[in-house]
């Protein structure tokens, strides 16, 4: 953190001292949400509990889904009556399809190799009662990956996202989820009904249209 910090300061401290101005061009603010869009949010108290509050026995989405433990937990606690994994990387999808081997077979995981977005779009409107965004985490990605899953689910569906983030502390990358999320309930008419903690403060999201 110390060396992370010393970077910004070289980064963006000029000759004249003008540290403010220079990072917040590099970094400007968001979109912010307004009362409408927060008046039904719950706040828990880590990831996990979202499970608690999904529809169970649903058809559902997971995009990107790495080495499927948040898919296995998807499983146990939603019991999904049909369960899509979207994954752009194959050997996360061949772990998946040794991990799933007996969901597979009886038709109740489903494995998509692909981009999120291209491979999302090939179901129908309205498809899915819930979908969960872990995928590209850049502006332009989360914000396509949130288009195409709000055409995809029904109009009472729920879209959970993770890392609702500026930055990630770790690889020290920027993250756009939280501009892409805040747009769409802008846009769309969509409220965030719970906010949800990460040990490592990667919180996660769940929208749902307001008023569906």
């Amino acid at each position: 953190m110390i060396r992370f910090l010393s970077q910004l300061k070289h980064k963006f401290i000029s000759p004249k001292g003008n540290y403010a101005k220079d990072f917040n061009k590099t970094y400007p603010g968001v979109l912010m949400l307004q009362e409408r869009h927060l008046k039904n949010c719950r706040v828990l108290e880590h990831r996990d509990r979202i499970l608690e509050f999904l529809p169970k026995k649903a058809v559902c989405a997971e995009i990107g889904i790495e080495t499927a433990k948040t898919s296995e937990k998807i499983l146990k606690a939603a019991e999904p009556s049909k369960l899509h994994l979207i994954e752009i990387d194959a050997a996360w999808i061949e772990n998946a399809r040794n991990k799933f081997s007996k969901e597979l077979s009886e038709n109740r995981v489903f494995l998509h190799h692909g981009s999120s977005y291209e491979e999302l779009s090939k179901f129908d409107d309205n498809y899915f009662d819930w979908v969960y965004i872990d995928g590209d985490h850049t502006y332009n990605g989360a914000k396509k990956d949130l288009e195409v899953a709000r055409i995809k689910t029904k109009d009472d569906g729920l879209i959970w996202l993770h890392d609702y983030i500026f930055y990630d502390h770790i690889s020290h990358n920027k993250y756009g989820v939280i501009e892409a999320v805040n747009e769409m309930c802008h846009a769309h008419d969509y409220e965030m009904i719970y906010y949800a903690f990460h040990p490592q403060m990667f919180n996660s999201v769940v929208l749902k249209r307001i008023d569906s």
